[in-house]
């Protein structure tokens, strides 16, 4: 039967073979297209995040003698609003020391352990006076470059 054919017999008789047919044809369609949605509002979210990210580790850094954080949770006290220890887990630091010792190109300080999606998603990774939300983290890594489309950040 035609799309239209199942329609109409779900629509009229209520029929859940019509229905049920219908969804078989479609879930994998729907399925997929929630997921890119969801990958770009995630996205989306981090762009924002990356500032906010951003000033809590200068402040941070700032308020301890110039010294990056061990662990995410310490820049807890750091946000304005709105982030929470569950935000913060997601993340890991990757550089420790001085502020002062980090390049101002190609170090990552920190980043998103895993995504949500691992075939849609992209992480966030933020150095000292960049971000970048990657596609691919590992080939970063392996290149060890300088970020080719760093965002200058917020002051």
């Amino acid at each position: 039967m035609q799309d239209a054919e199942l329609l109409r017999d779900y629509v009229m008789s209520g029929s859940d073979a019509a229905f049920a047919d219908l969804v078989d044809r479609y879930v994998d369609f729907v399925y997929s297209t929630a997921r890119i949605v969801f990958s770009h509002v995630r996205m989306k979210a981090k762009e924002k995040f990356a500032n906010m990210l951003s000033k809590a580790l200068r402040g941070y850094s700032d308020a301890n003698s110039g010294q990056l954080p061990a662990e995410m949770l310490q820049l807890l006290p750091y946000f304005e609003s709105g982030v929470d220890e569950t935000t913060l887990r997601r993340y890991e630091i990757l550089r420790t020391g001085k502020m002062e010792d980090v390049p101002n190109a190609g170090v990552i300080i920190l980043a998103e352990k895993t995504p949500v999606d691992s075939q849609y998603d992209t992480r966030l990774v933020l150095g000292k006076n960049w971000s970048r939300i990657d596609n691919n983290l590992e080939a970063y890594f392996r290149e060890n470059s300088t970020p080719r489309e760093s965002k200058p950040l917020e002051k």
